[in-house]
């Protein structure tokens, strides 16, 4: 049985919540075995997103690791411009990254770019 743990959840309008019990979704994944398979997929994905943040934070410096924060907040919430229109940056490969921020690695203190 899973170790329970406390949440404090908060709507951003008028929401109905359901709560399952481990036994009942259990019970829902053994009558519908498809549930089981997308709740496993979207735990991957989450783990996937933890791992690469520790990643992250391993490998990088601070301003590498901001930037790449920025780059994943716009490709969820967007950009506002300077003449205040919105812009959605896609997800870019790593190539068009560094050609936008630049390099981003290590140096030390003192020691110019490029």
């Amino acid at each position: 049985m899973p170790l329970s743990r406390a949440l404090r959840v908060e709507a951003l309008q008028p929401s109905t919540l359901l709560v399952l019990r481990w036994e009942d979704f259990e019970d829902l994944v053994f009558r519908n075995p498809e549930v089981g398979i997308k709740a496993i997929r979207l735990l991957s994905e989450r783990l996937a997103v933890c791992e690469g943040r520790l990643s992250d934070m391993v490998r990088k410096e601070v301003p590498a690791r901001l930037a790449g924060l920025i780059l994943r907040l716009s490709e969820y919430e967007g950009l506002v411009t300077g003449d205040g229109s919105a812009r959605y940056l896609p997800a870019t490969p790593t190539s068009s990254l560094r050609a936008w921020w630049g390099p981003t690695e290590r140096r030390s203190p003192g020691q110019s770019g490029g």
